[in-house]
């Protein structure tokens, strides 16, 4: 809010209680738990122990707060309810096929491709060495500690960050390159009808696409009248995160 480009504890909850205001939530116990909420989602992103939150770190906020929104509704609760503390830490011991309690590289590469099928990426590339490149250097970056593990709750859900990152990318990429049918570097609304009408012939494009063209005002984000790459991977991240429930990472 200070234009320092960091987010100190102070501005992080000041936006959960803007949130709450928007939803005019006047419950003391709802007000209470998502402060309780926002404050563990602050500690848990805080990574290198500097006492706020910069670019990346704000990255992984976002990530972990649609994770445990999607998490709780799966459950029929609510995302105040969500404890970062015991999920993933269980979520390991149910996928660790050797029982060693901890998962190696093979292990976390088959998770990692599992969740990109459902995530949408296409089955073509899902083996292509720069997918498995994509899917070791997340294992790479989550392993904390550097002993070739990932050991513990923090571990797994940074890795699980890094793949979502990567796929969010590449899914952005994809699209674009898709949309921008005369190659000028941005996806204007021609481009986007152009799209639509040549792809109603695939199932189930039609309904994929309308999606993508109701959202076209909220995606131009410059209202400049066109999408960029930038602007691009925001749509793409947010796709991602309204498909959560059902995923392992």
């Amino acid at each position: 809010w200070n234009g320092d480009g960091i987010v100190d504890m102070e501005e992080f909850l000041a936006n959960a209680r803007d949130l709450l205001d928007a939803e005019r939530s006047d419950d003391k116990k709802v007000r209470r738990g998502m402060f309780k909420f926002a404050t563990s989602l602050y500690h848990v992103c805080e990574l290198d122990g500097d006492g706020v939150l910069g670019p990346r770190e704000v990255e992984y906020a976002f990530y972990l707060s649609g994770l445990a929104a999607g998490m709780a509704l799966a459950r029929g609760g609510d995302v105040t309810e969500f404890r970062f503390s015991d999920d993933h830490g269980q979520q390991i011991q149910r996928l660790d096929v050797d029982g060693d309690g901890k998962l190696d590289q093979d292990e976390f590469v088959a998770i990692a491709l599992q969740d990109l099928l459902s995530w949408g990426i296409k089955e073509d590339t899902r083996y292509s060495p720069s997918t498995m490149a994509g899917i070791v250097e997340a294992f790479l970056g989550g392993d904390f500690d550097d002993d070739g593990y990932i050991g513990d709750s923090a571990e797994f859900r940074y890795a699980g960050f890094l793949v979502y990152d990567w796929a969010v990318g590449e899914s952005a990429r994809w699209l674009f390159d898709e949309l921008d049918t005369d190659g000028d570097g941005r996806v204007t609304w021609s481009d986007l009808t152009h799209h639509v009408l040549r792809s109603v012939v695939r199932p189930g494009a039609m309904s994929a696409f309308a999606i993508v063209a109701d959202s076209f005002s909220m995606v131009d984000i410059d209202k400049d009248g066109s999408i960029d790459e930038w602007e691009m991977r925001r749509l793409s991240s947010h796709l991602f995160r309204s498909n959560r429930v059902g995923h392992t990472l």
